[in-house]
């Protein structure tokens, strides 16, 4: 268009001039008749027409400077448009991990709370059931020494019951009655030999019967242990697949940002990368390649607009794409 009103203007110069010419033959060649009014009529037209001209050349480039700076205007605004979308979708795809991030740990909270307490529960029931087996423990120790005084006592009695009776038997008729107090002696002797065997059956029964009970305590807390580490696993299975499921998002991001680094938009790709780091923080080689794309973007000039758009356009398709695997 700019070319079309110079040529134009060019071609009006042109026009005058030859006006301009052609009047100054005629006027040479016309007889002494034409006046010098006449002649400054014609300059002064010429005058006007040339002037007329330049004010038209102005204007026409005034509008079109002006036009210009609007159509750079609207490049401008248009760029800011872009980098202001970019920038919110950044911030967006941030918000949405660091909320998914805190959710995950609000989790792993939860579960470390709840296996703590499970596991002090179990602590104090297993505390609770040594100390009723020592307790046991005590209690039948304390029967086994109090069977043992009486068995001390009715042996001391029975003693002094014989000493006695023997002596009065000794006394009265030692010879007559030697045969019948040796039976009775004997008679005496078996009967506490039944007692203390029907005692010893006693206290060996209560002694399996606590054996057995501690026995199946200890087969109790050997199944409890071993459900906990099931539940262990599992939960260590669930955080491997919540990490799996942030490495297939950012993957996408992560192959993008390489592909801007191998390309050469450094600045580009240091933001792609940082994006990865805020995702998902030491994932592959993202931090070292951020640094490296950050060193070499202040040592490059700026790529042109049209880069930048082209740049703009993949950014948004790739974070389009996280959106959806994120769903």
């Amino acid at each position: 268009m700019f070319r079309l009103y110079v040529l134009f203007g060019v071609f009006l110069t042109a026009s005058v001039f030859a006006f301009a010419d052609t009047s100054s033959s005629v006027s040479e060649n016309t007889p002494s008749a034409v006046t010098l009014k006449d002649q400054q009529k014609q300059e002064q037209d010429i005058a006007a027409l040339a002037k007329s001209e330049r004010l038209r050349k102005e204007k026409m480039v005034k509008e079109l400077e002006l036009q210009k700076r609007s159509n750079e205007d609207d490049r401008n605004r248009q760029n800011e448009l872009k980098a202001k979308r970019e920038e919110q979708m950044r911030m967006k795809i941030k918000a949405k991990a660091e909320a998914r991030q805190r959710h995950l740990d609000e989790l792993q909270k939860e579960k470390e709370y709840q296996g703590r307490i499970k596991v002090q529960r179990e602590r104090a029931r297993q505390a609770k059931v040594r100390a009723q087996a020592e307790a046991r423990h005590r209690l039948a120790e304390k029967r086994r020494k109090e069977l043992e005084h009486q068995r001390k006592v009715r042996s001391k009695r029975a003693e002094d019951r014989q000493a006695k009776l023997k002596a009065q038997q000794e006394a009265k008729i030692e010879k007559a009655h030697a045969q019948a107090e040796k039976l009775a002696q004997e008679k005496e002797h078996q009967q506490e030999v039944m007692r203390q065997e029907a005692q010893e059956k006693e206290e060996k029964s209560s002694q399996e019967e606590i054996i057995r009970e501690e026995d199946q305590r200890k087969q109790e807390i050997e199944v409890q242990e071993r459900q906990e580490r099931q539940r262990q696993a599992q939960l260590e299975t669930q955080r491997e697949a919540v990490r799996k499921q942030l490495e297939d998002g950012v993957e996408s991001m992560y192959q993008d940002a390489l592909i801007l680094y191998k390309q050469g938009n450094y600045s580009q790709a240091a933001d792609r990368f940082k994006d990865v780091q805020d995702i998902l923080p030491g994932y592959k080689r993202s931090e070292q390649y951020m640094d490296e794309a950050h060193q070499k973007a202040l040592t490059l000039k700026p790529q042109a607009v049209t880069a930048s758009d082209t740049s703009g356009a993949n950014v948004s398709k790739t974070l389009d794409l996280f959106d959806l695997n994120a769903q």
